[in-house]
């Protein structure tokens, strides 16, 4: 009989330690990191990267890409960092429920299917890194809930849809970067009310519509990047607002009207590329006020008119392209001012009169490219001088006399091309010293003699 009491005690003894440590298991861990366990379910961790997230754990401030505030009494989840730790599968909404986080960051996974809007809870919120996953769907109009949020990186994804317009209401925010998506439809008027953006970069998409002449509320826009859209109607001139821009990207899109002569406001720009769109009208003189400008590319429009002399106020420029218009008139010799010159092609145009000696002071130029123009006249013996020259192009034009000796100077030169003109007399044996030439062109002409 004692013996079957001890028994009895014995068990339930037993029973009450086995509930007591399953009581303790269950409140080890803390809510914040149940919810990240939650998150863990949906993610295929195939290199184990998130091997000690532990449910033994009292919280998770130890585990791999989980970062907690310093608060030793009671500290929160602030911060997630998983990027580039070969992770796969979906974005659980149970991460917002961790109200303190400021910072997610999943980038550079493999993470499919859509954000969800349940991002929108995550209130305290300031980055977002989605970007180089596979996510698709639409970008939830949630996250205009988001007050806090100062960046926003969504690009390289395969979402899709419109702009929603209430990221407009994203007050804080200074970077959006969304390019290289399937984005479309018009970009929303209320994103332009964004005081405090320095960088929007949605270029790689397929957003049409215009530019909002709103853009000029963002006074404080450093980067526009839209390449590669399909944008149409003007570039509004409420552009030349933008005082703080250093990069103006529209190029491959459907653009028209005139290049706006409020841009040479913008005396901050660096890099100005309206390429392959359908632009008319002149290039505006105003553009020689931006002294700042480096990289210059208008190629690929229906420019027409002359080459204003202002360009050759543009001291820092390195890279001119004016190629596959319609310009006119003569080549200014201001341009001759631009040292840093290393780039200048003029290709495909309807220009006219002399190629001028002062390109021959531009000691900087790689290619130099006045193809299938209507100029005249004699090569300058000056262009001898450009010792960096790889890339000679004059063919298809008018020019005439004698093919100057001076090129046999050019000894890193790749491409020379003087086809198609009405060259006369002998080919000079300097050319011989062209020891790095891979292409010379000189046929269509009136030469004699023999080769050299």
């Amino acid at each position: 009989m004692k013996d079957s009491r001890r028994g009895l005690i014995v068990g339930f003894a037993g029973f009450f330690v086995v509930t007591a440590l399953l009581v303790c298991a269950s409140e080890g861990l803390n809510s914040e990191g149940l919810y990240l366990l939650e998150f863990k379910k949906g993610v295929y961790d195939g290199l184990n990267f998130l091997g000690n997230w532990n449910s033994s754990d009292q919280t998770p401030c130890g585990w791999k890409g989980v970062n907690c505030s310093l608060d030793p009494k009671n500290p929160v989840v602030v911060s997630i960092s998983l990027s580039s730790l070969n992770l796969s599968g979906t974005l659980s909404p149970s991460i917002c429920n961790l109200v303190n986080l400021a910072e997610l960051d999943v980038s550079n996974n493999g993470f499919t299917g859509n954000i969800p809007k349940e991002i929108g809870n995550c209130l305290r919120l300031e980055i977002l890194y989605l970007n180089n996953d596979l996510f698709d769907g639409q970008i939830p109009s949630e996250l205009g809930n988001l007050a806090s949020l100062t960046s926003l990186n969504l690009c390289t994804n395969e979402i899709s849809g419109p702009i929603p317009e209430e990221v407009g209401k994203l007050s804080s925010l200074v970077l959006f970067l969304a390019y290289s998506n399937y984005i479309s439809g018009p970009l929303p008027v209320s994103l332009w009310n964004l005081k405090n953006m320095t960088t929007f970069r949605a270029g790689q998409n397929v957003i049409s519509g215009s530019i909002p002449s709103t853009i000029g509320g963002c006074e404080n826009l450093v980067y526009l990047g839209l390449a590669q859209n399909n944008l149409g109607g003007n570039i509004p001139k409420e552009i030349g607002m933008l005082k703080s821009l250093t990069d103006l990207l529209l190029w491959d899109n459907e653009l028209m009207g005139f290049i706006p002569k409020e841009i040479g406001n913008c005396t901050n720009l660096q890099t100005l590329d309206l390429y392959d769109n359908h632009l008319v009208g002149e290039i505006p003189g105003e553009i020689g006020n931006i002294k700042s400008l480096i990289i210059l590319y208008l190629y690929g429009n229906g420019l027409n008119g002359i080459i204003p002399k202002q360009i050759g106020n543009l001291s820092l420029a390195t890279d001119i392209d004016f190629s596959e218009n319609y310009l006119s008139g003569m080549i200014p010799s201001e341009l001759g001012k631009i040292q840093g010159l290393r780039l200048f092609q003029l290709f495909e145009n309807q220009l006219t009169g002399i190629i001028p000696d002062e390109l021959g002071t531009l000691s900087q130029l790689k290619l130099l490219i006045l193809s299938e123009n209507k100029l005249s006249g004699n090569i300058p013996a000056a262009l001898g001088n450009l010792s960096h020259l790889t890339n000679l192009q004059l063919g298809c034009n008018l020019l005439s006399g004698g093919i100057p000796a001076e090129l046999g100077a050019l000894t890193g030169l790749q491409m020379l091309n003087l086809s198609h003109n009405v060259f006369s007399g002998r080919i000079p044996p300097q050319l011989g010293n062209l020891i790095m030439l891979e292409h010379l062109v000189l046929n269509n002409n009136d030469l004699s003699g023999e080769i050299p």
